[in-house]
């Protein structure tokens, strides 16, 4: 299981409000966990609230949220946020949520720098970019995963 950063994964319990009716945590939360977990790292990196006062931040342009297995009440999960890539407007990111050892989830997510006042996409400064950059480096031997950057298939119009 990868970690975060260097100071280890982020860990999360399965809360009463994130269970659906169904029995386990419902699909919004997997998103909802996927953006602390992606939060943490991004502060880790120095993108935290007075950066964010300052007046840049990344947004989320487009996500790719897995749903691989079930999480139930009480359970742990442990999530770890790679970065894939980073250049001066955007970062690429992908979260991974671990039950028991297993994978419950992945969330693969671009996002983009923005000037917030004045609405744009913007480049981020090099102090910005420097630790990212060093995380993106820290990871770039282990092999990326097969399903990386594809999307949903459409059903063939013949099995509609």
């Amino acid at each position: 299981m990868p970690e975060a950063a260097s100071e280890g994964p982020v860990r999360l319990k399965v809360l009463p409000s994130w269970i659906d009716y169904n029995g386990h945590m419902t699909e919004s939360r997997y998103l909802a966990v996927c953006s602390e977990v992606t939060d943490v790292v991004l502060r880790r990196a120095g993108i935290d609230l007075s950066y964010v006062a300052g007046g840049f931040s990344y947004y989320t342009v487009e996500t790719h949220l897995r749903h691989l297995r079930e999480s139930k009440l009480g359970q742990e999960i442990l999530g770890g946020t790679r970065v894939l890539g980073v250049d001066s407007r955007r970062l690429h990111l992908l979260t991974t949520l671990w039950v028991e050892g297993q994978e419950v989830a992945t969330l693969e997510q671009m996002l983009i720098h923005v000037d917030m006042a004045a609405g744009r996409a913007t480049a981020a400064s090099e102090a910005a970019l420097a630790p990212l950059r060093a995380m993106a480096a820290a990871r770039a031997a282990e092999p990326l995963p097969e399903w990386l950057g594809r999307g949903i298939r459409r059903i063939a119009a013949a099995q509609r």
